[in-house]
């Protein structure tokens, strides 16, 4: 897990002289990636800035969501919410390090299960955010992924606090328990594509209002869709690839 300049692996410089970049060692336009299969180095934590991820749990009863490291071949994150039906668990990353531009290439996906139908894959604006009732909450600021509002269809959406949201139903239907990969995709000239476990959405209408416009954090959010009964979801990888 961690991030890396697509720039690893060119040889050392003996001068800048002459130099497209300038005074600068790490090239512009450079490609960063994110890839984490929770095993090796990742910790989690409900206090905010001494772990990769950040849980923050809301509960009407005495119980307690959670998000822990799960035994499944290849590793897992499992987020288990609490037993009251407006209950969530919302897992971020610390601190808010992703960006988004216009003119740069994106990509992200993640492979998960889950058994319940209210839950968000996403990056997003603002640690710890709570994950609200059908994602309003969560929806307010930049953000850009995936989300289930109990309707049993993923929804691609991406927006800002000014320039609003642009939702697309993917019209593929989201099978509970079952190993699921969602894909974006934006081209850095107004074009995006999505999909789920490969099958390609509906068209994606490019609108540079509601492009995220804020640094943001991986949210992994599951809520209890008005069934007071805990739910869990399991991510098996998170993947981001993208241009400075």
């Amino acid at each position: 897990m961690g991030l890396a300049s697509a720039g690893d692996n060119v040889p050392f410089k003996t001068s800048l002289a002459g130099s497209a970049d300038g005074i600068s060692l790490i090239p512009s336009g450079r490609v960063f990636t994110f890839f984490d299969d929770f095993l090796g180095e990742t910790t989690i934590s409900e206090t905010a800035g001494v772990a990769t991820y950040l849980t923050t749990v809301i509960e009407a009863g005495g119980g307690e969501g959670s998000a822990v490291m799960n035994d499944v071949a290849g590793g897992g994150l499992l987020i288990t919410t609490d037993a009251a039906a407006t209950d969530s668990t919302v897992v971020t990353t610390n601190p808010e390090v992703f960006s988004f531009s216009a003119t740069k290439r994106f990509e992200m996906e993640f492979s998960f299960q889950a058994e319940d139908d209210d839950l968000g894959i996403f990056l997003g604006l603002g640690e710890g955010l709570l994950f609200g009732v059908d994602g309003v909450t969560l929806r307010e600021d930049s953000h850009v992924g995936f989300l289930l509002e109990g309707d049993s269809v993923l929804t691609f959406s991406y927006g800002n606090t000014s320039g609003g949201n642009v939702t697309t139903d993917t019209a593929i239907a989201f099978v509970p328990a079952a190993d699921t990969i969602v894909t974006a995709m934006y081209d850095g000239a107004g074009g995006w594509t999505a999909f789920v476990d490969g099958v390609a959405s509906a068209a994606i209408t490019n609108t540079a209002a509601s492009h995220p416009d804020a640094l943001m954090s991986v949210f992994l959010a599951l809520e209890n869709s008005g069934v007071a009964a805990a739910q869990t979801m399991t991510v098996n990888y998170i993947y981001l690839r993208w241009e400075l």
